[in-house]
């Protein structure tokens, strides 16, 4: 299988009036991911105008990277989701055929 990069994309709505304790939490758990998760090649989150939604890109140098990142996601997303909800995911690149994403988020949520 060739190696490339993964780009993963997550779109998630602020919970009502759960935006500055969101920010707090988001920005205090950059430095963690990228101590314990080294092949993490950028992670950028963007607000959007209104205040509403939060669109988290990260970055991967392949797939097995990607891997390691979501070891462990199922235990930090509980924190997370208190102050967000999925909206959609999006990962461009060949992930490994093991690669298990779909269980990580709430149904209804669609990935592609």
């Amino acid at each position: 299988m060739p190696i490339e990069p993964i780009v993963f994309i997550s779109r998630n709505k602020i919970k009502e009036g759960k935006a500055e304790e969101f920010k707090k939490h988001y920005q205090d758990s950059i430095q963690p991911i990228f101590d314990g998760k080294p092949a993490t090649l950028a992670q950028l989150g963007y607000e959007n105008e209104e205040g509403a939604e939060f669109t988290v890109i990260r970055v991967f140098p392949d797939a097995d990277a990607l891997d390691q990142q979501l070891q462990g996601a199922s235990e930090r997303s509980i924190k997370t989701y208190e102050f967000i909800e999925p909206i959609a995911i999006e990962i461009f690149g060949l992930l490994n055929p093991s690669t298990i994403v779909y269980p990580e988020y709430p149904p209804g949520v669609p990935v592609g």
